[in-house]
């Protein structure tokens, strides 16, 4: 199981594009629905995750580190290995498309 690619999507998805950069978006603005599988109860879940993924402090530079982690698994170890030095350019990126 990849999770990897899904927690990078939802942590992409509780962000927005701002001139500073990625920045996280207003609880009005995200795009991110966490679903139980298997009639789990995953009110609590949903919300950590949720609230893990999408705090102030959670800035590319805090989601690389996350995400590197050996317990996210990935189906392929260089997705992490060439994909994760990306997300640290992404806010310069942004910064520039939107000058």
């Amino acid at each position: 199981m990849d999770t990897l690619r899904a927690q990078f999507e939802a942590w992409l998805s509780l962000q927005q594009c701002s001139t500073e950069g990625v920045r996280p978006a207003p609880k009005d603005a995200t795009r991110c629905t966490v679903v139980s599988i298997h009639n789990a109860a995953t009110t609590s879940m949903a919300g950590d995750l949720l609230k893990m993924w999408g705090a102030d402090e959670m800035k590319p530079e805090a989601a690389v580190a996350v995400l590197s982690k050996p317990d996210i698994a990935v189906t392929n170890q260089s997705d992490k290995d060439g994909q994760l030095p990306k997300v640290l350019k992404l806010s310069d990126k942004v910064k520039e498309a939107l000058a």
